[in-house]
């Protein structure tokens, strides 16, 4: 746990409290806590000069993660242990396990918390709209505060705790040394905090009256942070244009993984374009999902996203929930017909449900499905479209020759059960 020690315990323990009911955590869960783990009477045997080697850096090796207990007046990150703790785990490459950081505040004076989590928490049932509603009451001032935080500004009641840190955030080999006033490592861990803070919180921004300056703010962190991953989900925002305006200008081109979400919005032809052409120059993408829920980019949307979707060369997971679009075919052939492009995707998930669809897409789809050297699993959802038994007895035949491969493919009929599982309207 990451904290600043002058935050009312009851807060303190709201946020624990509240941190245990969204991760649906053990009630045997242990945090550390270096008030109480560590020894203050010996304070110094527990730090030593050395920040590896400390005992704040040993029990975050032994975490699956770590959570921020955020004060009012977002002081935690102005305090120097913090600034190493959030070094640590931001940067701690941990291989194929993924070191979780969540960030909680006290509301209601105390009787309660809001968390920013990374990623989906227990509580959100893979709901991209439930992560929004159940963090739309984290405080927007606090997160203005952490958008302009400084890591290398922080403070220490021990002024060679603070010295020994920042020398070692820095690399530097003496750690007793004076240091730097500025370094390139300062300035990328203070990117990395501020985008991990406006991706988690931009919907919470959009929701509200958010301003062009704001948006901007927003942006800019976004696209100065260097993430691999980010998860946006535009569904509460008021301003659609404003909403668009971010996403086009606030993807880095190091993103590996990306999401975006839009519910029911009747977005129009240029949610499509918008999304297709701020997509395009991210070449390292692995994982893309799209999720348009009746946004109807209809039929120049669809072969926009088709367009950008067949660039992605690198793509090994895709994921395209376009429901009630009104592709049509022109719109459902041009997302197809870019399938067989990505010779290294191995996973397809394709819900194209209620968009005008017939009999004529499914052997475009099945010769694109066959074209695909690397695919080993594949979903597809075709309900309320004008599809025969025909046909669908086709893309059964298409299941049985990827059974042979690895992973079996769903038919329209059980995708309808899986697309009703994946949201309600």
């Amino acid at each position: 746990v990451s904290h600043w020690w002058g935050e009312p315990v009851k807060c303190f323990v709201a946020c624990l409290r509240g941190h245990m009911r969204d991760r649906q955590l053990a009630i045997t869960t242990a945090y550390w806590v270096c008030a109480y783990a560590n020894n203050q009477w010996q304070a110094g045997d527990e730090v030593g000069d050395d920040p590896a080697k400390s005992s704040f850096r040993r029990a975050i090796d032994k975490s699956v993660g770590t959570v921020t207990v955020l004060d009012d007046t977002a002081t935690t990150y102005t305090r120097i242990w913090c600034s190493y703790e959030i070094f640590v785990t931001l940067t701690t490459d941990r291989g194929s396990q993924k070191y979780i950081y969540d960030v909680y505040s006290a509301i209601a004076e105390g009787s309660n918390s809001v968390g920013l989590t990374d990623g989906y928490a227990v509580a959100d049932f893979e709901s991209a709209r439930f992560k929004s509603m159940r963090e739309g009451m984290f405080p927007r001032g606090l997160v203005e505060k952490a958008l302009e935080c400084k890591i290398d500004k922080a403070e220490a009641s021990v002024e060679t705790d603070r010295v020994h840190i920042l020398n070692a955030i820095a690399g530097s080999p003496d750690l007793n040394a004076a240091p730097a006033t500025s370094h390139a490592e300062y300035d990328r861990i203070n990117r990395m905090l501020r985008g991990c803070f406006a991706v988690r919180s931009l919907g919470l921004a959009l929701s509200s009256e958010c301003t062009e300056e704001v948006a901007g703010k927003y942006a800019r962190a976004m696209l100065e942070s260097r993430m691999a991953e980010m998860n946006l989900d535009m569904s509460l925002a008021k301003d659609a244009k404003l909403a668009m305006g971010i996403i086009q200008t606030a993807l880095p081109d190091s993103l590996e993984t990306l999401a975006i979400t839009w519910y029911s919005a009747e977005l129009g032809s240029s949610a499509g374009t918008g999304i297709a052409g701020a997509i395009r120059p991210l070449q390292r993408l692995k994982h893309l999902k799209i999720d348009l829920y009746y946004a109807k980019v209809g039929l120049d949307g669809g072969a926009a996203l088709g367009e950008c979707i067949g660039s992605l060369r690198r793509l090994e997971k895709l994921e395209l929930w376009l429901n009630g679009n009104e592709l049509g075919a022109f719109g459902g052939s041009s997302v197809i017909s870019s399938l067989p492009r990505l010779c290294e995707l191995k996973e397809l998930f394709l819900s194209v449900d209620d968009n005008g669809l017939d009999d004529e897409i499914v052997p475009e789809l099945v010769t694109a499905v066959r074209a695909m050297p690397s695919i080993k699993k594949v979903w597809i959802g075709l309900s309320m479209n004008r599809i025969g038994d025909e046909c669908k007895n086709k893309l059964k035949e298409c299941e049985a020759e990827l059974k042979a491969r690895s992973e079996p493919v769903e038919s329209a009929s059980s995708s309808e059960r899986l697309a009703e599982d994946h949201r309600s309207p």
